[in-house]
């Protein structure tokens, strides 16, 4: 189903941080009703008498409708994503890579070319995985952190470099990882566009 709000118009949702102060307010009004229950994501399972008073008064503005929906599809990615690196983690297949680009590379190619490089090796070298782009923080060069399972020929990606971290069995790791490549989910590129995940279809 498409989205009634356009990539141009979540991007200014989300420069504006509107989607946080939204975040915050739901947090508020939740700790507020103590019969929640939270999961880990953040989730109530019951419903705030708060939070939906608070809601019904504002869904109907435009700038809070679309927070509100850019943040719940991040809840629900984010619960995808984790459920895939728990998969992966807890039969001992999971390696969290980061994959750069040679110089010429990003020189010679778009960043979409460059994002199908990236779906077409994970594609080829994983059934099982998530991938997101990011940028250095003193250099904003663009590189891809993913999750994927051990079995992967790093040798085959032939546009940079491939850094390697195995995913020990352990919830924190597990935390730690999905959180992070979970966050990137609801980060604005440098342009206008929306980061969009590449994750498989497939579960182990």
């Amino acid at each position: 189903m498409k989205s009634k709000f356009d990539n141009d118009y979540k991007a200014l949702i989300l420069e504006q941080g509107i989607d946080k102060r939204v975040s915050e307010i739901k947090r508020d009004l939740y700790k507020k009703h103590k019969t929640i229950r939270f999961d880990d994501y953040g989730i109530g399972h019951e419903a705030s008498p708060l939070w939906e008073e608070w809601y019904n008064l504002y869904k109907n503005n435009p700038k809070y409708d679309c927070a509100f929906r850019l943040i719940e599809s991040k809840y629900r990615k984010a619960k995808r994503i984790k459920d895939k690196i728990n998969d992966l983690v807890r039969n001992n297949n999971a390696v969290f890579i980061t994959l750069t680009f040679t110089d010429n590379v990003l020189a010679s190619t778009s960043q979409e070319t460059r994002r199908r490089y990236v779906a077409r090796y994970l594609k080829e070298q994983s059934p099982v995985y998530v991938a997101n782009i990011d940028f250095s923080p003193d250099k904003n060069r663009e590189h891809y952190h993913a999750v994927i399972m051990t079995r992967a020929d790093f040798t085959k990606w032939q546009y940079g470099f491939v850094y390697a971290e195995e995913i020990r069995n352990h919830d924190k790791d597990i935390q730690r990882t999905s959180k992070y490549v979970a966050k990137l989910t609801s980060h604005a590129l440098k342009t206008n566009a929306i980061t969009r995940l590449i994750y498989s279809r497939d579960t182990i």
